[in-house]
């Protein structure tokens, strides 16, 4: 004789999938406070993403940093709001953990520059570092548009007339610099290198002659930030 079997009944069934859809979300939400980088579509505007920020702050959510250039929220989430909670809005892109990384050794020892210069920016045009130090507004396309001198903020326009009249010396500590640069050859003085002895020899340049060249680019920006 056949043991009998037992058919689940519409009982028995309602009830565990019920626990099992009510128990997903919950085991997917952060134990403790955690941090949150939230990114925006491009084509929302900063005031949509304050009030975004803004209804979250009611929530107990803390706003850590804003970055309107990448549309991204570093926010402060509490244990009860997820990622999903977070994402819901449709303008939202992503919603991702903030975590430390670590940069790979083969990164680290790499002697090659990791900085990869275009070959020239639009007919006077500037890229925005300048043109957000001087006020004025840019493409967020290729992050560059027309520099104004007409347009400048009464400080800076003080600041460049108060330019030149006193001289002084900097010394930089960084990958060295383009001398033969446009704009930087006037004012740079000659430096030493202090790490590679050797570059002399393999430029080609006069005994005893041992100048930083920049195999990186960041001092070479650094400097024309100087000057």
């Amino acid at each position: 004789m056949k043991p009998s079997r037992i058919k689940p009944t519409a009982a028995l069934v309602i009830p565990l999938l019920f626990i099992c859809l009510w128990a997903a979300p919950v085991l997917g939400e952060d134990v403790v406070d955690s941090t949150k980088i939230v990114s925006f579509y491009e084509d929302v505007t900063w005031s949509e993403i304050l009030a975004y920020a803004e209804y979250w702050q009611s929530n107990g959510v803390t706003v850590l940093e804003e970055l309107p250039l990448f549309n991204t929220l570093i926010m402060k989430v509490p244990h009860g709001v997820s990622s999903r909670d977070l994402a819901s809005d449709p303008r939202v892109e992503t919603v991702e953990q903030d975590r430390k990384t670590i940069t790979p050794q083969r990164v680290q020892s790499q002697s090659g520059s990791f900085i990869q210069p275009v070959d020239r920016l639009p007919h006077r045009h500037y890229p925005w570092g300048i043109l957000r130090l001087y006020d004025q507004p840019y493409n967020p396309m290729n992050l560059t548009s027309r520099y104004r001198s007409a347009r400048l903020p009464q400080e800076v326009k003080a600041a460049f007339n108060s330019a030149g009249t006193n001289r002084i010396r900097i010394a930089v500590f960084d990958t060295g610099a383009q001398f033969s640069h446009d704009s930087l050859y006037w004012s740079m003085k000659d430096g030493v290198n202090l790490l590679n002895a050797a570059v002399a020899d393999q430029q080609s340049l006069p005994v005893g002659y041992n100048p930083p060249i920049d195999d990186n680019g960041h001092g070479t920006y650094v400097t024309g930030i100087i000057t």
